[in-house]
Formats: C-alpha cells, structure tokens, sequence
C-alpha cells in the first residue's frame, strides 16, 4: 500500500524471470537498503555485479550488491549511472539545484576492483620536526589506488593510481612542485611500489585486467624515470593489494600478500625477471597492501595482522594491528624472517607505508578516516590528519608524506 505520511525507507527491488518471449511475474520485493533512497535513482548491472546510485541527504550513494555495502561517492544530486567501455560512467550535478553543471567521473566495473571514482585530492606534506601545511596537488584520483614514493636522481618520484586505473609518475626536485609529469601505458587498482636498484628506478603493480592480468604482479624499471622496460610477470601469482619492493643484501626483492592471504616474496640479481619464491606460514589481512622496509641491518616485512598468531587466516576478522616480521641481510640476499612482532594492535587500514631513517622506523596507514602516523623509537600513534592512501618517503633529509582528501 502506499502511505504518503512517509519518506523513503530504503531500496526495494523485485524481480521477474526473463522468458522466450518477454519476462515473467514480478515476485515480492526483497530490501537491500534500509536507509533513505531519494533524488534519481539509477543502477547498472556488469556482467557480476549490480551497482546503484541515489541521493540520501546532500550525499551520493553508490551501492554494490555482491558487497551489500554502500558508499558515499559525493556531495551533488541527480545521479545517473552506465556502463561504457568497461567502466561505470556516473554523471551528477554536484549541487541539488537543477541548474548545477553536471560533474562527470569515470571508473573500471567487472574488470577492475573499485566499484567507483571519488573526488579525491592529492596533497603533500613535509616533516622535519613538525609537519608542515598540506600541499594541494590539483588532481582526482580514484578513491581505491595509492601511491609511493621514493628518492631518485636527485628527485622526488611519485607513482599513482589515477582516474581510469592509469598509472601516473610525478617527479619533483624540492617535493613541492610536480612539473614533470607523465601517464604509463599501464594501470592497476591497487598501490604502486618504487625503489632503486643498479641505478635503475624500479616500478612493481597489480594488472586490472585491460591488456595485463587482473591482479597479475608486474615489474618493469627505467633509467631515465620516464620510460620504462616492458613489465615482466612474476610467474602466475596474483594479490588483490598492491606489492612492495625493498633492497637487501645485493638482491631486489618484492613482497606481496597472495590470494589466499599469505605473504610472499621473490628476488632478482639483475634485469626484471623475478624468481627465489618463498612463501612463509604467516598470514595478513585481506585489503591491506604489505611493505617492506631495510632497517639497519635487517629486512622487515610489515603488515596489517589478522589474528594474534598470523599462523592461520579469519575472513571474519578485521585488521588486530601492524605485525612486524624481520630477516637478517647477508652479504648476498637475506636469511630467513622470524615470527612477527605486534607494535601496534590498532585498526589498520588502507595503504601501509614504512620508512626507516638512520636511528628510527616511521609508519602511516588509516584507521577510519584518519592516516596514523607510528613512530618505533617511542612506541606513540598520532593522527596527522583526516585523509586515505597515504604514502613516506625520505627526501632531502625530510619525511614526506603523500595522501589523498576530499576537496573543501
């Protein structure tokens, strides 16, 4: 029945069977959202997902039916929907007025992780003693992706995952202009990683499945820091996180967390064919990218723990903390990493990035809406501020800090 004393209640859908010739009865409907559903309302199916879109309040909510999870993609009204070149394509305004100009965002649907596009917004922060103001880089990025960074040649490298699952390289000689700036033939839905190597900028990403693998791990690398080698697989492993790389002992290695949720790792001496696999029984959170760090004379292989022991793995667990395991460098390659220590027991989120300097290790993650900044010298977590997808890097004896944040 109908009462017009109420508002919306939630989403209903019914369904009907779809027959030789037109469809059959629709059955009662069943309620995958309870909260309120108002303004256009617009839903695309891919070939394994259902997504929807409304407005509720001043918010535009993107909901997908495989997750059952709901998100705010936006401030705006009228949201539409579709599904183009592989992409689901959401136009909106982004007032409620109808005389608002429509905002345009476009994003990777069956073939790429992210159900959506955000709004979001670099910034950069430098620390020496303190932190200093964040640095608005002027440029959209989806709200699954990341970044990293790493010092080369003089310059501050940033690789990220911009709109359209594009890899994007920023470099920047003082950490505040990014005037060099350049997209890869390559794209992921997942964290970059950087390093050097033999002199060589290093480049190791997840495929989304447009030319390169879903969720396959790439590595390619550059002597210029703008063209790159052709990426090279690493065998058949895949990760729905993005990998790490670090160097050790004369060796390049790259870690990653694999589907089943158990770290990885491989090296090389040369080139960028990865081999030496090795799969410990420890086990991380499924989402949370993993990272490598050298620390003095030893390699750490960070991650978002899972349970308490890390030896078995809980879906139905949520991040227990940051998890630490290490392996002594040798004078070729790395011995063997030890059960993991626990120094911080906190959600954590998101991307993980560790930096170490001569005398201490720094961390950032996100647990809810703010990045977490951990320091190991004295144990202490601080909020930096509010933001996701935060990255470290060391340059020009500062830390620097890359995150993304909504636009005021």
């Amino acid at each position: 029945d109908y009462d017009p004393n109420l508002a919306s209640t939630g989403l209903a859908i019914c369904s009907a069977p779809i027959e030789t010739s037109g469809i059959g009865s629709f059955g009662p409907p069943s309620f995958p959202y309870t909260g309120m559903v108002d303004g256009n309302l617009s839903l695309v199916a891919t070939t394994d997902d259902v997504y929807g879109a409304w407005v509720n309040g001043s918010a535009i909510v993107l909901w997908e039916q495989s997750t059952g999870t709901t998100s705010n993609v936006s401030t705006g009204g009228q949201p539409s929907l579709a599904v183009f070149n592989s992409q689901l394509n959401l136009a909106y305004n982004d007032t409620q007025t109808s005389s608002a100009p429509p905002v345009y965002a476009s994003n990777q649907t069956s073939t790429a992780a992210p159900a959506y596009a955000s709004n979001l917004m670099i910034q950069l922060s430098t620390a020496g003693s303190s932190w200093g103001s964040a640095l608005n880089l002027g440029q959209s990025i989806p709200a699954q992706g990341g970044m990293a960074m790493i010092e080369f040649e003089g310059s501050l490298y940033m690789a990220f995952i911009g709109i359209g699952q594009a890899i994007n390289l920023w470099s920047s000689t003082n950490g505040t202009s990014w005037n060099n700036q350049i997209i890869l033939p390559y794209a992921s839905n997942n964290p970059p990683a950087l390093t050097v190597y033999n002199n060589q900028l290093y480049l190791a990403f997840t495929g989304n499945g447009n030319g390169l693998m879903k969720n396959g791990i790439y590595l390619c690398s550059s002597s210029n820091g703008s063209t790159f080698s052709s990426p090279t697989q690493f065998g058949t492993n895949t990760s729905n996180v993005g990998p790490s790389l670090a160097v050790a002992g004369g060796l390049l290695y790259l870690g990653f967390i694999g589907m089943n949720n158990q770290l990885n790792y491989g090296s090389l001496s040369t080139g960028t064919v990865l081999g030496n696999q090795v799969i410990p029984a420890i086990y991380g959170t499924s989402g949370v990218n993993p990272c490598l760090v050298v620390s003095g004379s030893n390699l750490l292989f960070a991650f978002a723990a899972n349970s308490a022991n890390t030896d078995d793995y809980d879906p139905n667990l949520a991040s227990t903390g940051l998890a630490i395991c290490s392996a002594p460098i040798l004078a070729s390659g790395i011995g063997s990493f030890g059960p993991p220590d626990f120094p911080y027991t906190g959600m954590v989120d998101g991307n993980l990035s560790l930096v170490a300097t001569t005398d201490d290790i720094y961390g950032v993650w996100v647990d809810g809406n703010n990045i977490m900044l951990w320091e190991q010298s004295t144990g202490t977590t601080t909020t930096i501020t509010s933001g996701i997808q935060p990255a470290l890097a060391l340059f020009n004896t500062q830390l620097s800090l890359a995150y993304t944040a909504m636009p005021s």
